[in-house]
């Protein structure tokens, strides 16, 4: 198998393209709580849940993990005007410019930005490293193994530990088209992690 390494295009595609539908509903672009802030609040949702409290009316006892629930990136340049978006609430945003496909925060950027197009599946309440068909680079590679700067792989395994400290079990889940939590005992995880195998070992 052949070897291509990985060089961003500047397409924009993972910046414009935020929402992905999976087996267990859409979800935006993950988020750490502590990336919050870089974000209009109109644009968050949560994500992932842990623990259990309420015993009639059972709901998540902390938040985990928040999702960006637009499709395109507000600092994305020229979209946070066509949101209709103030740009008072962040201090961090550049001047208007012409130039397409341009972050707005890239310095300060999510983790989940920095490890693109590394991506970690949390389809099935646990995760798995996988490579973003979002980007043209990945699609492309016509069966060949795709090869990452190092940075990149760093801040992929850093965001599954992040969401792992203290042990943590992912126990909700958010999905944007039901806008509402969903404990992960309703959702059939244990159906598709076994579907997902018989594809594996089927080929």
């Amino acid at each position: 198998m052949g070897i291509i390494a990985f060089k961003c295009m500047r397409c924009g595609n993972c910046c414009r393209q935020l929402l992905e539908d999976t087996e267990l509903g859409r979800f935006g672009l993950y988020l750490l709580p502590h990336e919050v802030r870089l974000f209009p609040t109109e644009t968050i949702a949560p994500y992932m849940a842990v623990g259990v409290k309420g015993h009639s009316r059972p709901r998540p006892a902390r938040i985990v993990a928040y999702q960006v629930k637009v499709e395109a990136c507000p600092h994305l340049s020229q979209v946070l005007p066509a949101l209709g978006c103030s740009t008072a609430w962040n201090h961090c945003l550049p001047a208007p410019s012409s130039e397409q496909n341009v972050c707005g925060i890239y310095r300060k950027r999510p983790l989940a930005c920095q490890a693109f197009p590394l991506d970690v599946d949390w389809s099935y309440g646990r995760p798995e490293q996988v490579a973003s068909s979002k980007c043209p680079v990945v699609r492309g590679r016509g069966g060949m193994q795709l090869q990452v700067p190092g940075e990149f792989m760093r801040a992929n395994l850093l965001l599954t530990a992040r969401i792992y400290d203290n042990k943590m079990f992912v126990a909700w889940m958010y999905p944007l088209e039901q806008g509402r939590w969903v404990s992960l005992k309703d959702l059939p995880v244990e159906e598709l992690m076994e579907a997902r195998r018989r594809r594996v070992v089927l080929g």
